[in-house]
């Protein structure tokens, strides 16, 4: 009886199966009909009742009684819902079951065997007929008639066996199509190409012929698979017969068939997958012949010709559908339109400016690129199409005409020019309510970023004692000017992005968002660099004219007759970056308010405090020992600084460490400090006590003795620590003082002894032993203030309040 359960049950739900797919099909034949009855009411004269399907259309058994689909008798008892059609009205005669409120079924089985392993079947028998048609060329197995005929037999049975099975099996036959045209494009190629078996003529003729048959292969099976595999696939007949014979013409004019096939076909469909394949596979051919083929002085016309006419076959592939249809400008048509531009323009910018007789010619050609997207924006306002779409071909416009600007320019007006053009787009976008050209503005402002950099490398750092011409006055130089222009032309993009609101698709404005944040990176590194480059040049330059002062190096001294300049500068400039990141923590606590800024400031506060132990605090004992030998500093700097300016350094430090503080207290969602960075600012102030303690003993001649003091002084510390840790009952810090009295303990016994004499191990270790039991006595005072709560604690029931002393004498 369970047997025969398991089976009913079994049996319901393959019914249930084979009615969905049966409606789903009548569903499609619906969608297909109503598309031919909206075809004929254009080209009939009166439209066909909605009911009523013409002859041509069904047939003679269709147009004398409808189709109505075979039920199963199990399945009446089921209520059906009318089938919707595409425009939301019901179709008469047809029903569906009632929708369920589940997942739907994904069949993988189905989807491998039915889908999958045809396309992967039709791409291996291609593949495998192009390595036979190689294997017999390369061996001559065979003639190269029969090689021809044979490769034109199995491409023709490919398409007759694929039209007899189209009926049944739309999907399959539709591979099997496209495997056929595929086959007889590299037949055709081969014929050509490696044998001259036909004229130029004939076979540019049948490659065009199957190139249309393919465009009406895909619109009549309305088939995207069949565009992929039969056209887009031809692409791959090149790679998989090149011999190396450099015939390239004869590449590039099948490549153009294709294309231009593919474009006819983007006037009736927009199949966003078939222009991303086409584009990448047709611009990766061109990209490996430039790497591997290229010859200059031979190809170059040949090569501008050809990337010109393709660029121009994918700019219409693109538009032509939107323009036509009047269709949405989506964020993808930005990306296939942008990326194709910019690859042209890339790749014939190489070409032109690697050609010694056409390089005087690159801003032409830069603004015949300008003019091409103007045209179009021409033509796009005159149809009145979305006007994003004008915006963007406008935009494009305006870009090339930027791009030229540097190819008749030089120097730092470029970033000038750039940076005021990026600042109005993005002005005109949020302003206007036109996002375009604020996604124009972006790339503007990132390539004006680029050429800044190269201004910054270009002017700083020039002048020294061999190069006696590049100096440049401090803050008043054309370098420092087109800095200030780039920070302020970004933190004008910056300031309306906080305070105009974007308008336009979700896509943009979620584009939008990390690009501002990006922007923001690029208007902060701005602003860091554009003083700290100033101070790092004046050095340099100071240090330059102390050497051509002192007439060169001297002997004595690996840095001639001054102290080192990097050190200053090194110093100089992270005192003035310590200053810059605590303005930044004041800027953002004040107005700004952003979580994720407070903790980049912090994590920079965290890097510099470790640079100041670890490096400036070095640098700063090395300026000492420069002034003891009797070098002066640099004419720039004070003459004292090398014993009194780590004060000022000190100062800065400090200042930066309460900004981070108060960031950390306003952003935790605890009222306490991190024990992390309590621990690293009595570690950075233990550290700076050494220095301190190191440099006044160098400069009293007492630099023997400072291991002493030093291990006094860290004993100290730790005493401090635990008094510290008892008064604030941290538990962490007294646990960090023990360890600092193993760290000082291990020292003495290892690194100090040695060198100590018996009047110096004495005082380190009666000092050390007196810290040590006044540590301990504090621990035997306040033994009850630190354990007593831990010990009672759990004693108590936590729903209960612990009673007072006075409590317990009551009771």
């Amino acid at each position: 009886m369970s047997h025969e359960h398991d089976k009913y049950s079994a049996l319901m739900k393959r019914l249930d199966y084979l009615l969905d797919k049966q409606n789903d099909l009548l569903a499609e034949i619906m969608n297909v009909r109503s598309e031919v009855r909206s075809m004929k009411a254009e080209d009939a004269p009166a439209p066909l009742h909605k009911e009523q399907s013409s002859p041509e259309e069904s047939g003679p058994e269709s147009a004398a009684k409808p189709v109505t689909p075979h039920v199963s008798p199990v399945a009446q008892d089921r209520k059906p819902q009318p089938v919707p059609t595409p425009s939301g009205k019901t179709a008469p005669g047809m029903t569906r079951k009632k929708p369920v409120a589940k997942t739907p079924r994904i069949d993988i089985e189905s989807w491998i065997g039915q889908n999958l392993i045809s396309k992967i079947g039709i791409a291996i028998t291609v593949i495998g007929v192009a390595i036979g048609v190689k294997y017999s060329i390369d061996h001559n197995l065979i003639s190269p008639v029969l090689r021809m005929v044979t490769g034109y037999l199995i491409g023709g049975g490919l398409i007759a066996i694929g039209y007899r099975l189209r009926r049944k099996f739309e999907n399959y036959s539709a591979i099997l199509v496209s495997g056929g045209i595929a086959t007889l494009y590299l037949v055709t190629f081969s014929a050509y190409n490696f044998f001259d078996l036909i004229p130029q003529g004939l076979a540019f003729s049948i490659m065009l012929l199957l190139t249309v048959y393919g465009i009406y292969t895909a619109i009549s099976y309305n088939k995207q698979v069949i565009a992929h595999i039969g056209l887009v696939g031809a692409y791959a007949v090149p790679i998989l017969l090149s011999d190396g014979s450099g015939r390239v013409e004869v590449l590039f004019s099948y490549v153009a068939i294709i294309n231009v096939g593919i474009l006819v076909l983007a006037y009736r469909k927009y199949w966003t997958a078939l222009n991303y394949s086409s584009l990448l596979i047709t611009w990766l051919l061109y990209s490996g012949w430039l790497l591997d083929g290229y010859i200059q002085e031979e190809h170059f016309a040949l090569a501008l010709t050809f990337l010109t006419i393709t660029f121009l076959t994918f700019y219409a592939m693109f538009l032509v559908y939107k323009v036509t249809r009047k269709k949405e400008f989506l964020l993808e048509d930005v990306f296939l339109l942008l990326g194709n531009s910019l690859i042209y323009y890339m790749i014939s910018n190489l070409l032109i400016s690697n050609y010694t007789p056409a390089e005087p010619y690159l801003g032409l050609f830069t603004l015949g690129n300008a003019f091409v997207h103007l045209l179009a924006a021409i033509i796009i306002f005159r149809q009145r199409v979305d006007q994003k779409v004008f915006y963007f071909a406008a935009g494009l416009a305006g870009t090339f005409i930027t791009i030229a600007i540097p190819i008749q320019l030089d120097g730092t007006t470029v970033t000038l020019l750039w940076s005021l053009e990026g600042a109005v787009l993005f002005a005109i976008g949020r302003i206007r309510k036109a996002g375009f050209y604020e996604m124009f503005a972006y790339p503007l402002l990132i390539i004006a970023f680029a050429s800044l950099l190269l201004d910054w490398r270009a002017g700083y750092d020039q002048f020294s004692f061999y190069n006696q011409e590049g100096y440049i006055t401090p803050i008043f130089n054309i370098y420092f000017f087109s800095t200030l222009i780039f920070a302020l032309a970004s933190g004008t993009a910056v300031f309306l992005s906080q305070k105009c609101t974007l308008y336009g698709s979700n896509k943009l404005r979620e584009l939008a968002e990390p690009l501002g944040v990006f922007l923001s990176v690029l208007l902060i590194v701005t602003v860091y660099n554009m003083f700290r480059l100033e101070i790092a040049n004046a050095i340099s330059q100071a240090y330059a004219q102390a050497l051509i002062a002192a007439d060169g190096m001297d002997d004595a001294s690996p840095y001639g007759k001054v102290h080192d300049p990097y050190l200053y500068s090194l110093i100089l400039q992270f005192a003035y970056s310590v200053v810059f990141i605590a303005l930044l923590a004041f800027l953002n606590l004040t107005k700004l308010r952003k979580r994720a800024l407070s903790s980049v400031t912090i994590v920079l506060h965290y890097i510099t405090a470790g640079l100041f132990v670890l490096m400036v605090l070095y640098s700063l004992g090395e300026l000492r020992d420069h002034f003891q030998r009797g070098l002066p500093p640099i004419t720039i700097m004070p003459p004292y600084f090398p014993i009194y300016g780590r004060y000022l350094i000190m100062a800065i430090m400090a200042g930066s460490t309460i900004m981070a503080r108060k960031q950390l207290l306003q952003f935790s969602k605890t009222s306490h400090l991190p024990r992390f960075f309590i621990l690293s600012i009595h570690l950075m102030v233990l550290w700076t006590l050494s220095s301190e303690l190191i440099h006044w003993m160098d400069l009293a001649g007492y630099d023997a003795n400072y291991k002493l003091a030093l291990s006094i002084l860290w004993g100290c510390y730790a005493l401090f620590l635990i008094i510290i840790g008892m008064k604030q009952n941290r538990k962490y810090l007294r646990i960090s003082a023990f360890t600092l009295f193993g760290v000082t303990l291990f020292k003495v016994f290892v690194y100090d002894l040695e060198s100590l004499n018996t009047v110096s191990r004495t005082i380190v270790f009666v000092s050390l032993g007196v810290l040590l039991l006044i540590s301990s006595f504090l621990y035997n005072k306040y033994k009850d203030l630190l354990l007593g709560e831990e010990e009672t604690e759990p004693l108590n029931n936590p729903a209960e309040p612990i009673p007072s002393e006075n409590r317990l004498k009551d009771l």
